[in-house]
């Protein structure tokens, strides 16, 4: 999937849901988070595209598979929480949408741990030198 194609689905679904909006509010939301749904599922082919190269970075340079996986992990609960938070300020839920990303931070923190413990031990190892 292309961005023109990307861009003519969201402004489609936009539109439709402007209408939807007027009448049955209920669905518009619904009809949102299909087109989003639907627009995700086109992302997969770049994503992949993305993480295949990462893969050869690092198999091209000192860094680490676990640095690699890491930053993909941190990378994907970013991307999970945005459309979530979204999709719960797009239903006017701002609140519960604040709560996503305060969740998605500790989250994206929690999963960069292996990250600063392997910091810290090259740290530690040069400090020793």
């Amino acid at each position: 999937m292309n961005i023109y194609s990307v861009a003519a689905i969201g402004i489609t679904g936009a539109l439709i849901c402007v209408l939807l909006k007027q009448y049955r509010p209920e669905l518009a939301l619904l009809a949102g988070i299909g087109v989003s749904v639907f627009i995700l599922s086109g992302i997969i082919d770049v994503a992949l595209d993305a993480i295949s190269f990462f893969r050869e970075l690092a198999d091209a340079s000192a860094m680490s598979a676990l640095s690699v996986r890491t930053l993909l992990k941190c990378a994907g609960v970013c991307f999970v929480t945005e459309f979530a938070s979204d999709t719960c300020r797009d239903a006017g839920e701002t609140a519960l949408a604040a709560r996503v990303e305060t969740f998605g931070r500790i989250a994206a923190f929690a999963v960069s741990i292996p990250i600063m413990r392997e910091f810290a031990e090259l740290v530690l190892a040069l400090t020793k030198a």
